[in-house]
């Protein structure tokens, strides 16, 4: 009975992880990284900002910061699949707890529970009063669980489908659910330090005596043929604790005590089990084809320390939201030996964890789950969400249920598979992992999945073998979101992915995604931004080592290692392809090297051939006009409240209602006497879609906002400063420096943004109106301790008439740590300028190539001076000394000349 006490090594693990640097990595990836001109650390967040959130996990920055996590993810699932003892799994979350969640330390230790003798504690029939002093035990108080639970549960409704209604009332019920979100935001932070971490170190080697002793309970209850009474079947035993079942099939229904232990059968459970308010609550089932149902959650494995064990048997686990292992507030935790079993719940469930932990792990059998969102691995806010499914041929899907009315009409969001989520702007995410041991696999999902993470969390999926199925729409399959790592690894298999785009290996808004496949003959489809791609200060990677693989691109090429050129510095994409008889559509090509962008490269690691085209961005469609009729709706709207919301709602679903906006941001304009002054009190939303609307509103006032402008930038906090900066930065044409300048002298130098933001609008109002010069000032910027000065002070001299000073000091920061710092400035060189060449030559010539230490700064000359001056870099390259650093750089010199 030992094995079936073994659960994951989680609390060892993650602590060990995140203490051991990053690997170097795998012989493809250091390949493709050399090929680039990279180095490893520029796949790390060089602008992950300091985190304040006190829930956020102490593994989730480590992760981020560092760069390999696919290292991360790999180590992990590997150590799930280790098992150990409950004690064992105490001993380490014991040790792990204070990592994890390092605001949430508990200075009081709980003693652990006396471990007597198993077999005399039966015999003395002492169970009542063991199992009354376990359930006592409590790491959270029952009454503080309840509220927290229910606090829980709104929150994590908060992204579910909106009614349509009107838009004003909907805006502020918006503004009165936010302020009363912040307060209980802030309660929930306090309740979550006072928990007792410790408790659950003393009670999981209680319950590991418990497991132990099922046999000899088995026994003694069949030798003495104790009977105490009858429900729909054979009970041995029942008190206000404990029901034991017999080995007979039962039906349990109704209140059932917090210990249920039936010894066999085919039996059906038509009440909530393993539920519990902060206390224990577990159910051991010995046998048989059990059915577990409960139609409304919470249900099967919630909350405090609750368990659900089902040793043999082809099982059903049918219940509806908040239920099958997950810890709110907790640990919950769901083990099923043998058998092919149907789980099938609704939101939030199948190893999910909010500011817990939840664990799922089936350790064989064909096996089918099905939920609509939050599950399946999900981590939500400070949780861990763990699904482990060993082996056999399993089915994931995530069933549409709430529309991601967004962006979408007929698309839902999944948030499942592996999925890390955290609620924007207010609580960072936690940790979700989904790990197949191996089988013929299916994964269907919608919105956000497969390996995927959003905001300030890690997302994972391990599949170890098999040709598997992925199916997705968008933000999956190894995609990290909005300061977020996700990644999806395959061990091998002839593998297939769909999905629409933002996925396969695709970062976004300083996220990290990572799609690795290690063997197999795999085929890849996509419509875009996939397949080792980056947007707005993202990096997307995709590793496929082995295989003849497929790679397809219904539209564009935006892909197949593409990194866009948005927010100035760019973002870098990375594709390799190890070896095996490949096709592409797309960017790609077999044999051969290519750049899809500035920070974009992919290449097929066989023989010598002929790069593939490069990428370019698809022209947006310009918005249609306003329709004059729609100006009557609104001649009614009486205060520019009115006006803004909507101007702030239209900006959020912009492609429904575009005329509308056209319409209330004249009337805006037309009114700004009255609007200026209203709309400085609300520029510290923290909101980022209300920040994106007001940019726009103030984008359309243009020089009439002038004094506005100058009177907040004087006074306003740094969050509303911020934010002007940022719509003066896309209108040159108002003000000058002298707006700037002394605003620059008060921001902190911890304020990088603001910093950077306002060494651009120095330069762009130099280049337009001239007047005394900023170059001094944004050469200075280039030595500033913060990336985002330095990158910020790059791009603008990028704006000023070239110089030599300026342009030197530019060709030195291209050996900055920092990628986005040496993208701007490659940027800044890349424009016209007959003296660039001749520079980057110098600085050739004075460089000792030869010295290793030295090859990346002379790739990335090289590189720029092919792209200023083709002739000679080629000659310099063909003259050189061969080099094996120099091997990538003629084969793209070579296919871009052919081309």
């Amino acid at each position: 009975m030992t094995r079936f006490a073994r659960l994951p090594a989680t609390g060892l693990s993650l602590l060990l992880l995140v203490a051991t640097p990053a690997l170097a990595g795998t012989d493809l990836l250091q390949r493709s990284l050399s090929a680039a001109g990279l180095e490893a650390t520029d796949l790390g967040f060089g602008l992950l900002p300091q985190q304040e959130d006190s829930l956020a996990l102490d593994i989730v920055g480590q992760v981020l910061a560092g760069r390999r996590i696919d290292h991360w993810a790999d180590s992990l699932a590997r150590a799930l699949e280790e098992h150990l003892s409950l004690e064992g799994l105490g001993r380490e979350l014991a040790a792990t707890a204070a990592p994890l969640y390092h605001p949430l330390t508990s200075d009081q230790n709980v003693a652990p529970l006396p471990r007597n003798d198993t077999s005399a504690r039966v015999q003395r029939r002492q169970w009542s009063e063991w199992l009354g002093t376990l359930a006592a035990r409590r790491f959270i108080d029952p009454a503080d669980c309840v509220t927290l639970e229910e606090d829980l549960l709104s929150l994590s409704g908060e992204d579910d489908e909106q009614a349509a209604e009107d838009v004003f009332t909907l805006d502020q019920r918006e503004r009165e659910a936010r302020l009363e979100r912040d307060a209980l935001v802030a309660r929930l932070c306090r309740e979550v330090r006072q928990r007792r971490l410790e408790g659950m170190q003393a009670l999981l080697p209680s319950l590991d005596s418990l497991v132990l002793a099922l046999p000899r309970l088995k026994a003694a209850f069949e030798n003495a043929k104790a009977r105490s009474g009858e429900i729909d079947g054979t009970v041995c035993y029942r008190d206000e604790w404990l029901l034991v079942g017999g080995s007979g099939p039962n039906i349990y229904r109704g209140e059932l005590p917090p210990i249920v232990i039936d010894l066999g059968g085919d039996d059906l459970y038509l009440s909530p089990v393993a539920v519990t308010h902060g206390g224990v609550s577990l159910c051991l089932d010995l046998g048989g084809n059990d059915v577990y149902r409960a139609a409304e959650g919470p249900a099967l494995a919630v909350a405090g320390l609750s368990l659900l064990l089902d040793l043999d048997g082809d099982d059903q686990y049918l219940a509806g939201d908040n239920s099958l292992a997950t810890g709110l507030g907790g640990l919950s935790i769901l083990l099923d030996h043998a058998g092919n079993d149907h789980y099938l719940g609704g939101q939030v469930g199948q190893g999910a964890g909010i500011l817990g932990w939840g664990i799922l792990v089936d350790s064989a059998g064909r096996d089918r789950y099905e939920c609509t969102l939050y599950g399946q691995g999900y981590g939500g806010p400070a949780g861990i969400g763990l699904l482990l499914d060993g082996t056999g041929d399993d089915s994931y899907e995530a069933r549409p249920a709430v529309t991601d009315f967004i962006r979408y009409e007929d698309h839902s969001l999944s948030l499942s598979q592996g999925f890390g989520y955290g609620m924007r702007p207010v609580l960072c995410g936690g940790l979700g992992l989904l790990v197949d041991g191996g089988g013929q696999d299916h994964y269907t999902c919608d919105i956000y999945g497969q390996g995927a993470a959003y905001w300030y969390a890690l997302g994972a999926l391990v599949d170890r073998g098999g040709g598997d199925t992925y199916t997705s729409w968008q933000y999956a399959q190894g995609a990290g979101i909005h300061l977020a790592g996700g990644v999806l690894l395959d061990n091998g298999g002839s593998d297939c992915y769909r999905s629409h785009g933002v996925a396969q290996g695709c970062g976004h808004d300083l996220g990290i995604g990572w799609l690795e496949d290690h063997a197999g003959e795999d085929y890849y489809l996509s419509e875009g931004l996939s397949q080792g791609a980056g947007s707005a200060n993202g990096a997307g990677v995709l590793l496929d080592h082995t295989g003849n693989d497929l790679y397809a691109l219904r539209i564009g090429k935006n892909s197949q290692g593409y990194g866009n050129p948005r927010r100035n510095s760019g973002s870098l994409g990375l594709f390799a392809d190890g070896g095996g008889d490949d096709h592409y559509l797309g960017a790609g090509a077999q044999d051969s090297l290519w750049r899809g962008s500035l920070l974009g490269f992919g290449g097929d690691f066989n023989l010598d051939a002929t790069p593939g085209a490069t990428s370019a961005d698809a022209t947006p469609a310009a918005e249609p006009e306003a329709p004059v009729l729609l100006d009557q709706e609104f001649d009614s709207l009486d205060t520019v409240q009115r006006l803004h919301v909507w101007a702030i709602w239209s900006t959020r679903v912009r492609h429904r209602w575009q005329a509308e906006r056209v319409i209330v941001q004249r009337q805006l304009r037309e009114r700004r006497d009255e609007y200026l002054p209203w709309l400085a009190g609300q520029l510290a939303s923290s909101e980022s879609w209300e920040r994106h609307g007001i940019r726009e509103t103030l984008l359309t006032f243009g020089e009439d906002a002038l004094p506005f402008y100058a009177a907040v930038l004087d006074t306003a906090g740094s969050s509303s400063r911020g934010l002007l900066l940022w719509v003066l930065s896309d209108l040159p044409d108002v003000g000058n420096g002298d707006l700037f300048r002394p605003l620059l002298q008060r921001i902190p130098l911890d304020e990088g943004g603001s910093r950077g933001l306002c060494l651009i609008n120095l330069a762009l109002r130099e280049k337009e109106h001239g007047g005394p010069s900023c170059r001094g000032i944004l050469e200075a910027g280039l030595a500033e301790p913060d990336p985002r000065v330095r990158a910020a002070a790059a791009y603008a001299l990028g704006k000023l008439p070239p110089e030599d000073s300026s342009l030197n000091s530019l060709i030195a920061t291209l050996d900055d740590p920092a990628l986005h710092v040496r993208q701007a400035a490659r940027l800044s060189l890349l424009a016209d300028s007959t003296r660039v060449p001749e520079l980057l030559e110098q600085s050739l010539d004075a460089l000792d190539a030869s010295a290793e230490s030295n090859a990346l700064l002379a790739r990335r000359l090289l590189e720029l001076l092919s792209l200023k001056d083709p002739d000679s870099a080629m000659r310099r390259i063909e003259d050189a000394t061969p080099a094996p650093w120099l091997e990538d750089e003629r084969r793209l010199q070579r296919g871009e000349r052919s081309r």
